[in-house]
């Protein structure tokens, strides 16, 4: 039998070890200790003024933890988050957020729906490195589990949470707010929740809310009447809320609410695991009022927490309100704009002036109602019945500017009855549809009769929308679209001159300014951001529109937009031109996050 050569002291592991093994933060440890939590053994000594245990004993305990389903790690998974709209947050952040209201006085919090309570231990361990005493909380949340796990994992007493719906608790007065609300849709919320929705937010600002909310903003609403008079708010939302039509009015209402009103955008994800494009927004001085919104954008989290800023703007809360994407002009560069301003004064008008930009038809199932030949001759559908029609927006690339260049494997055919009687193989069609249950599919169930697409029409122009370089084709073959893709109408001018001016380096801006991106940096056009874009004359000649034409036929749908760039040097100058599209690849920067 040989003796052990190890140092003892080996086999001891302090708090922070300890927290190490478990998982969990040193604040959870000794918020354990203190609650004498069963599956925390019992320290075995002092050392250096501080408890520690035995290695093998923490390790044989930790195992026995998670095991057994007490850990705190998430245990819902991500897709029922998504669902829910619960996406937690990162530690770095909540400790930033945290140590901003800690300093500023905050001593009693409200955390609407806590989940995993990371804002609630990310509060206590600043207060404790801070040197202060226990902040007090209400907490929300409706996840019975996640209550659950909260309990374990911070040290929310019993009489701070309050199960349940946030929306139909009465106020309780606190110093501050910390949250990351619900993203999700109203429309996916059951009665009871849409009506205390719009009654939290009717009740606060007097303002109906849309049918096209989002949780997160009654959450944002009431958590404010919750607040004393110089009370703080910081919160985790959705980019969403810069931007998108039903929230703008509401900005306007927050101005009258606080003193400072302060946006922070950071480039780095907040959340790893998700496609969410996130906002900080950090209110302070409730009870007072402003007309301005200080912003702030950084490339990382620990530029964040650094205070090493990129951009730095004050953005009146009129334009926010007026519908102005404030946000995105400031990433750009002022500059820019104040150069468009004076070397087009007068000269930039909105797309919607000259061409009127709206989605395509809904047919509802696309296979049903864009029958491939073998379908429509097995039913014998009529010729007359079938139009020519472009559902893909992809096949569309590499084929030239207009759409009588397209291949036959471009395009589709629409089933579109004639308004008479339908034929014996179209009745045949129809019951067809009926055994499928395309009839009491969503669109189709809401016509009379159910198999006629309304509103099919013959757009001027055809554009695809997922793209920062959207591309226009002139629809001289007289297409139709499904909606999938964006149909413009003329208005003004001949469509020719139309597409000479949308191929240029100033258009390209004003899409990245103006069209929103999903998650992951894509962007999708809408009909009333392409209809904002801004455009102006830069009277190029129309052999241009060849140049144009090689381009797309070559698939590069980026030297089309370039090939706008001499007519733009001529009207502003080239080192204008430089700085537009330096400002259009800076907004690029911002959109597309780092791995």
């Amino acid at each position: 039998m040989h003796e052990s050569t190890s140092n003892p002291t080996e086999q001891l592991v302090d708090v922070a070890q300890t927290a190490s093994i478990f998982q969990v933060s040193a604040s959870t440890i000794r918020s354990w200790r203190r609650r004498q939590v069963s599956w925390l053994p019992a320290p075995v000594a002092q050392l250096n003024g501080g408890a520690v245990w035995l290695r093998s004993e923490v390790s044989r305990e930790a195992a026995r933890y998670h095991h057994e389903g007490y850990s705190n790690n998430r245990t819902v998974s991500l897709a029922r988050d998504r669902a829910a709209g619960r996406f937690y947050t990162p530690s770095d952040t909540a400790h930033f957020l945290a140590d901003w209201l800690l300093r500023a006085g905050a001593r009693s919090f409200l955390e609407p729906s806590f989940g995993d309570a990371a804002f609630i231990v990310a509060v206590n361990e600043q207060a404790e490195k801070l040197g202060l005493e226990r902040v007090t909380w209400i907490g929300a949340e409706l996840d019975v589990q996640a209550v659950k796990r909260a309990r374990l994992a911070s040290d929310l007493l019993p009489s701070e949470i309050r199960s349940g719906n946030f929306l139909a608790l009465e106020a309780e007065p606190v110093d501050a707010v910390m949250a990351n609300p619900p993203y999700v849709r109203l429309r996916h919320l059951d009665e009871e929740t849409k009506r205390q929705s719009r009654k939290v937010v009717f009740q606060s600002t007097g303002e109906l809310l849309s049918p096209s909310a989002s949780l997160w903003l009654p959450f944002l609403i009431h958590s404010i009447s919750f607040l004393n008079r110089g009370g703080m708010l910081a919160m985790v939302l959705p980019s969403d809320f810069t931007y998108v039509r039903y929230a703008r009015k509401y900005w306007g209402w927050l101005s009258t609410q606080f003193e400072e009103l302060r946006v922070v955008r950071v480039r780095q994800r907040l959340f790893p695991d998700l496609n969410q494009d996130v906002i900080l927004l950090l209110a302070s001085g409730h009870g007072g009022a402003t007309q301005s919104v200080k912003f702030e954008a950084y490339e990382s989290v620990p530029d964040l927490i650094e205070s090493r800023p990129n951009v730095q703007s004050d953005i009146q809360i009129s334009k926010i309100v007026s519908g102005e994407r404030s946000f995105q002009r400031a990433l750009a560069g002022s500059d820019v704009w104040s150069m468009l301003q004076e070397e087009f004064a007068g000269s930039l008008t909105p797309a919607s002036d000259l061409m009127r930009f709206r989605i395509g038809y809904v047919a509802g199932d696309k296979d049903f109602f864009h029958p491939p030949s073998e379908v429509a001759e097995a039913y014998d559908l009529p010729a007359a019945s079938l139009r020519k029609s472009i559902t893909n927006g992809r096949r569309l690339k590499g084929h030239g500017l207009s759409t009588s260049k397209l291949p036959e494997s471009a395009v589709d055919e629409l089933w579109l009855p004639t308004g008479g009687e339908l034929s014996d193989g179209e009745l045949r069609y129809v019951r067809y549809g009926e055994q499928l249950g395309v009839s009491s599919g969503y669109k189709a169930s809401r016509r009379d009769p159910w198999f006629r697409v309304p509103t099919v029409e013959i757009p001027d122009l055809i554009m695809t929308v997922f793209s920062e370089s959207p591309l226009v084709l002139i629809n001289d073959a007289e297409l139709t679209a499904s909606n999938s893709l964006l149909c413009g109408y003329l208005i003004s001018g001949a469509v020719e001159q139309f597409v000479l001016n949308w191929y240029s380096p100033l258009t390209q801006l004003s899409i990245a300014s103006e069209v929103h991106s999903l998650g992951g940096g894509v962007m999708v056009l809408v009909p009333n951001e392409a209809n904002s874009v801004l455009m102006s004359d830069l009277r190029r000649p129309e052999s241009d529109l060849l140049s144009i034409a090689g381009a797309l036929a070559s698939g590069n749908v980026e030297e089309a937009y370039l090939s706008g760039r001499a007519a733009l040097e001529n009207r502003a100058g080239a080192e204008n031109v430089q700085m537009i599209i330096e400002a259009t690849e800076r907004l690029h920067h911002w959109r597309v996050r780092p791995n």
